[in-house]
């Protein structure tokens, strides 16, 4: 049962996050990403990726991105085949979706070390919205999955 339900619609999973580990204030950060849907359904709402910027102090920035999940595919397979018919087949995963992005540090961030965490969020109000298959989901519903040196 817990398998089919978490097949059931659609279910985003980051499987790959890569930036530099420095950056400049004032300059873009650079994120690339594989994401892949392993669900059974597209997501319908053009929710998108955010991320999140906040250090010990106290300090939290969200960058929204203009990168939409809902373009994300599931897997497929031929249906009503003299094969499916036989032994129907697990939908498989989406293909992955390589995924290119930036965010641009504000100019008057402080120097030190800052966590970076992801959400999909509803445009309109930056909050998340989706739980993402993937571990580490904190109770504001960001994922906090690296950290980044900002120098001046």
């Amino acid at each position: 049962m817990e398998r089919f339900l978490r097949r059931l619609g659609y279910r985003l999973v980051l499987a790959e996050l890569k930036h530099p580990a420095k950056a400049q204030a004032g300059t873009k950060l650079e994120v690339a990403m594989k994401w892949q849907n392993t669900g059974s359904a597209p997501c319908y709402k053009p929710y998108r990726v955010a991320y999140r910027l906040s250090n010990e102090n106290g300090f939290s920035k969200m960058f929204v991105s203009s990168v939409m999940v809902n373009h994300w595919m599931p897997g497929s397979i031929e249906m009503f085949t003299e094969e499916f018919f036989k032994e129907p087949k697990d939908l498989p995963p989406g293909e992955i979706n390589n995924v290119t992005d930036a965010i641009t540090l504000p100019k008057d961030l402080g120097p030190g070390t800052y966590g970076l965490s992801v959400a999909v969020v509803e445009p309109s109000t930056g909050l998340p919205v989706v739980r993402l298959g993937i571990k580490g989901r904190a109770e504001d519903g960001w994922y906090p999955l690296s950290k980044v040196a900002v120098t001046k």
